[in-house]
């Protein structure tokens, strides 16, 4: 039986249809039957095998390149208007593969602000994770770069931080016009420590924080079983994914920490875009979130 559900969203980054649908099958998958048995453990390590490559659903890889995209015009407005030439992006959790680089998932948002008439001739993208570029990845990922500079006509370096941020980093607060955060509060030991160093980083006046991450369902939300597998295969991912937690409220934190009732001028933050889904085939993270906020503008 493959009953659907329907994702309850209008996917507008589909070119193909106007609304997703997920299967049963695809999400429910089949560890109601194995839960705890030897079979879960291997299906929960090839997902987090896989999870580290860079190989992700297309439309998934779209919602990424929007968020970046969004991010990145909606600060590069702000920074113009101070006639900043410069616009400095801080990703969070980039990977040893630099994944979203070598994916192209800036490639929109670096074309978009070159034709766009502003003050921004380049970027500067720092990266930080525990873990630093492994192999060739930074070679390749300066090399795309540098094409997307020669067809854009915008500059653009890459920089590598190793660090955690759950801890303060060695970034001035404000350093930073936009911060990007894709698929890492998931499994920081303190998402709210991490969320509070990236607001100090990023500037308060018209600097971004753009996010994708997958999320706990809610308890608005019809997917009743869905919930059921984050919360009783939570312990066994965070086991074989690095500490990767099924059963976060993400989204609600980073409400509360970038829009808690107590902030006021520069600490106010507002939001851009904001969007929940179901990602077919990223089962067990289907559940995800994206959003891009602003502080202070």
């Amino acid at each position: 039986m493959s009953s659907q559900f329907d994702l309850g969203k209008t996917n507008a980054l589909s070119s193909n249809t106007s609304t997703s649908t997920v299967s049963r099958r695809d999400v429910f998958h089949w560890p109601f039957l194995a839960a705890g048995s030897a079979v879960v453990t291997g299906e929960l390590l090839a997902v987090a095998v896989a999870g580290t490559g860079l190989s992700r659903p297309p439309a998934h890889e779209q919602r990424v390149a929007d968020i970046v995209r969004r991010s990145l015009v909606a600060a590069a407005e702000t920074a113009s208007a101070t006639s900043k030439t410069t616009l400095k992006v801080l990703e969070v959790g980039m990977g040893s593969d630099i994944r979203l680089i070598r994916r192209g998932l800036y490639n929109q948002g670096i074309a978009k602000i070159a034709s766009n008439n502003n003050s921004i001739k380049s970027l500067e993208i720092t990266g930080v994770d525990l873990n630093v570029p492994k192999g060739n990845n930074r070679k390749d990922a300066e090399m795309l770069l540098d094409r997307l500079g020669a067809t854009t006509g915008l500059k653009s370096t890459l920089k590598i931080q190793q660090g955690s941020v759950t801890e303060r980093l060695p970034f001035d607060d404000g350093s930073f016009d936009a911060v990007i955060c894709c698929l890492t509060l998931c499994s920081v030991t303190d998402p709210v420590a991490a969320l509070q160093e990236m607001k100090r980083l990023v500037r308060p006046s018209g600097g971004t924080f753009g996010y994708i991450e997958h999320v706990a369902v809610n308890p608005d939300e019809p997917y009743r079983f869905l919930e059921w597998q984050q919360t009783n295969l939570d312990s066994l991912q965070q086991l074989v994914a690095d500490n990767c937690h099924l059963h976060r409220y993400t989204q609600e934190t980073i409400h509360q920490v970038f829009q808690n009732e107590y902030a006021s001028g520069s600490d106010q933050s507002k939001t851009i875009f904001e969007d929940r889904f179901l990602v077919d085939k990223m089962w067990p993270v289907t559940s995800q979130a994206c959003g891009v906020l602003q502080r202070g503008a």
